[in-house]
């Protein structure tokens, strides 16, 4: 196919193109490893029943006729019909959850209801406060109970379908905007984890709300101001509740950079960031007030830092119990310490790790799922349902993995302007967690990126690709 309005010329065009091939490459050596590292040979079947459902999604025959399905639907009955499947397969979910949640999602529920209660949050600055500060003024309208929790992240899992279908008609054409909300909608991972009280859905929606923004930004007068003091806003919530987000301004700025914004780009990145630092400050205020020390958001840098280089757990999580006496700063430090003491007299050792570490956080996309069913069901039931789970969360893992890789080859998804916030952030969460704890629900939170690079490529092979050469709303600065 010719050269499109989609299209990037140059070096550029083949070096954005180049780097979604390594991080294909990356992804598949990944879900190779995966059932090598759990010794599981089953752990293949998923695998290949997800790399035949993208194959034959990605065979014009089939997302042919499939495209001119979705463009046949008014644009309000399609979005209507595609927000309903996704509610209903999220509060699904909601029904098999138990009624009190239990890892990192019981953390935040517990710390939600202390600070309903009126018993604060404690002297700790651990846990990143967002995803509780979030939960406890959602539980302030619907009483202290997990469940409510778990409707606010099914909630929060189908709002990211509008907010998707948004970012791909600003970026890309109408019918990469239907493609990429379908498979949100759908996506057995998004459905699986957005009913819990942790961060998943909450992440997930940030990081798209925030693409969203950036491109409306990108319009001249008091729009585009508001919109990236926004993404300021959303980017201030996220590194509340993950601290990695801290450094996302950088990359918004990045963003609008190769969008073609000179004019104004410092004072737009400037709000953004200021807007940002605002939303965070009380709390770095707060933790200096009651720890003693400098901490921007959570005390657990040096504790996951640790973790991510540790041999015996392959970058998982591990139970590192500091001497007795020892503060919760002095502890991190300690642990940041023999972190950096590890990597620089056992480099091979530690580079090891990170090549494990891949399969862990890449090869696979079934942690945690279904392991928190609901008492209600036999324990046999249960372990069907867990099973079945897993199965569709690594089938539609692989299947996302073809489809992207497709887009790799054939449309020029990779270094597409409008998308270029998203991959950055992709390929940012890969370098973060070469070093830091890795776990395959971290790559949740990009999961809608890597739909909207499928989706520009389902759009493309369908010939489609009629979009204008600048995402909506922006004008040349």
């Amino acid at each position: 196919m010719g050269a499109g309005p989609l299209s990037i010329g140059g070096r550029a065009a083949v070096a954005w193109r180049w780097a979604g091939l390594a991080f294909c490459l990356m992804w598949a050596v990944a879900m190779v490893m995966f059932p090598v590292l759990k010794k599981d040979v089953l752990g293949y079947v998923p695998i290949a029943a997800g790399l035949a459902l993208g194959a034959a999604l990605a065979h014009p025959r089939v997302h042919g006729p499939l495209g001119e399905r979705l463009s046949a639907i008014s644009t309000p009955a399609f979005l209507v019909l595609t927000i309903l499947i996704g509610l209903v397969l999220r509060l699904a979910i909601v029904w098999i959850n138990p009624a009190v949640p239990s890892s990192d999602s019981g953390m935040y529920h517990g710390f939600a209801v202390q600070l309903v209660q009126g018993e604060g949050y404690g002297r700790t600055a651990h846990w990143a406060p967002g995803q509780p500060l979030l939960l406890a003024a959602w539980y302030l309208l619907t009483g202290p109970h997990a469940v409510a929790g778990y409707v606010l992240g099914a909630l929060s899992g189908t709002a990211l379908i509008p907010v998707t279908y948004d970012v791909a008609r600003r970026a890309l054409t109408p019918l990469a905007a239907r493609w990429a909300a379908v498979l949100v909608a759908v996506m057995p991972t998004l459905v699986f984890t957005s009913a819990r009280t942790d961060t998943s859905a909450s992440l997930s929606l940030a990081v798209l709300a925030t693409a969203d923004l950036a491109l409306i930004a990108m319009a001249s007068g008091w729009k585009g101001i508001a919109a990236a003091a926004g993404a300021g806003a959303v980017l201030g919530f996220a590194s509340l509740v993950k601290a990695v987000f801290l450094l996302a301004p950088i990359l918004v700025v990045i963003a609008w950079f190769g969008l073609g914004l000179r004019r104004g780009l410092i004072a737009r990145g400037a709000l953004c960031l200021a807007v940002a630092v605002c939303v965070v400050v009380p709390w770095t205020v707060r933790n200096y007030y009651v720890l003693g020390a400098f901490v921007p958001v959570s005390s657990n840098g040096g504790f996951s830092l640790y973790n991510g280089g540790n041999p015996e757990t392959d970058g998982l999580w591990s139970n590192f119990v500091p001497p007795p006496g020892m503060s919760e700063i002095e502890a991190d430090r300690l642990r940041r310490t023999a972190a950096l003491e590890r990597m620089r007299n056992h480099p091979l050792e530690w580079l090891g790790v990170v090549v494990r570490k891949q399969g862990y956080m890449w090869g696979t996309s079934s942690t945690n799922i279904g392991d928190s069913l609901s008492d209600s069901f036999s324990v046999e039931a249960r372990a069907v349902m867990k099973s079945a789970m897993k199965l569709a969360a690594n089938v539609g893992w692989a299947a996302l993995w073809v489809l992207c890789f497709r887009a790799s080859l054939t449309a020029p998804a990779w270094g597409n302007p409008g998308l270029r916030l998203l991959v950055l952030v992709v390929f940012y969460t890969f370098a973060v967690h070469i070093f830091f704890e890795v776990q395959s629900r971290y790559h949740i939170p990009v999961i809608g990126a890597l739909i909207l690079v499928a989706a520009a490529g389902l759009a493309w092979q369908s010939g489609r690709a009629a979009a204008p050469a600048r995402p909506e709303g922006a004008a040349t600065r």
